[in-house]
């Protein structure tokens, strides 16, 4: 008995210390995303918002637990990368001209390189890559089309967009449920991978309650 406890110790250790490192990572890399929602209040909490409607699309759809997870902390980082975009961009209230708008596109790729430097974050790297990939293939950076783009960037797309449309924002006021709804509908098929945006404007329709429009928060939802 004792030789058995002594060849477990030693993984349970290492499992430990991986899950330590993963959390430590991921702590670091949230004090960046802090950073660029501190930028612009209209983005405050975004990230988490995002991360709230992945995890429910995630489980409408049967993902299992190990996969949903790295979509959550995809989800989370997602924006990471427009840390650098400059903050006149992020809150410019007007149209952005194209040269403006290159370095909105160029935010997937740099929040992909930051993860990509950390070993335990390889499988976000990807998905943060490829999150405004358009399933029509008109998305950026790579203008990946249909299932080339992963899984969990295309889920992270539509959570992104739902949060997008139903909260104010410097160049918009948020849209009202239906009109949300209606655009999920009517970009199935180009925008949107069409088996996630079916999901979706199911899901909402069951949990209107958990739909978070301006003057909301995760906390509210909780309460």
């Amino acid at each position: 008995m004792p030789i058995a406890n002594e060849d477990v110790r030693p993984s349970a250790l290492v499992t430990e210390a991986n899950r330590q490192a993963r959390q430590a990572s991921l702590d670091s890399v949230r004090a960046l995303v802090r950073a660029v929602e501190a930028k612009d209040p209209y983005t405050r909490r975004h990230s988490e918002q995002v991360t709230h409607y992945a995890i429910h699309l995630s489980r409408a759809m049967g993902v299992p637990p190990e996969q949903a997870e790295a979509f959550r902390v995809a989800a989370l980082l997602h924006d990471v990368g427009k840390i650098g975009v400059p903050d006149s961009v992020l809150t410019k209230p007007q149209p952005l001209t194209p040269e403006e708008f290159e370095h909105v596109r160029r935010h997937p790729g740099v929040g992909a390189d930051i993860l990509a430097n950390i070993t335990v974050f390889a499988v976000e790297a990807l998905l943060v890559r490829h999150h405004h990939e358009r399933w029509d293939g008109t998305g950026y950076p790579d203008g990946l089309r249909g299932e080339e783009a992963p899984l969990g960037s295309r889920i992270i797309h539509v959570a992104d967009c739902i949060d997008a449309m139903l909260m104010d924002r410097s160049y918009k006021k948020g849209y009202p449920v239906e009109r949300m709804l209606d655009e999920l509908a009517r970009c199935s098929g180009s925008q949107f991978d069409p088996r996630i945006a079916a999901h979706a404007i199911r899901w909402c329709h069951s949990n209107p309650h958990q739909l978070i429009r301006p003057g909301m928060t995760l906390e509210t939802l909780a309460a």
